[in-house]
């Protein structure tokens, strides 16, 4: 009976470090609270291409787009909801893209909606580690990674 209980004991406790390590593991953190996330954003590509995304405390965020030769800037709102950050009008131009995403978009008629134009966007937001980061095309590593 005593090692009956023992395999049982130490079945538990693997099956409880499994868990928690999944929890770990798969990113979404649903205690992040608003002020958590509230931050300046970066996300960067090869050739001078950077986003700097804001979010604001009171629920607005500022985007900078800056590309060579051109710098555009986009505002709307945003809320936290779960594991989530929800954007009312963010804007990932093309360049920013990976190539699957600028052939779909390619691909997709004239009324539907493109991944590369202001668009409502619900993205998820992760801790780790202490790093902040919001997902855009995890896939590719198309990430915000928070900066301050």
């Amino acid at each position: 009976m005593r090692r009956f209980l023992s395999k049982h004991v130490a079945r538990c406790a693997a099956c409880a470090a499994v868990f928690a390590l999944s929890l770990f593991v798969g990113g979404c953190n649903p205690n992040l609270s608003r002020n958590e996330v509230t931050g300046l954003y970066v996300m960067e590509k090869q050739g001078g291409n950077r986003i700097t995304l804001t979010l604001s405390s009171d629920g607005v965020f500022n985007e900078e787009i800056r590309t060579p030769g051109n710098l555009k800037f986009v505002a709307g709102t945003w809320s936290i909801r779960g594991c989530n950050v929800d954007f009312d009008k963010l804007w990932i131009p093309q360049t920013f893209a990976p190539q699957k995403i600028v052939e779909a978009d390619k691909q997709a008629g004239e009324r539907q909606p493109k991944y590369t134009d202001p668009r409502h966007w619900d993205l998820p937001v992760e801790k780790s580690w202490g790093r902040v980061k919001i997902e855009v095309f995890p896939d590719d590593h198309v990430e915000f990674v928070m900066v301050s």
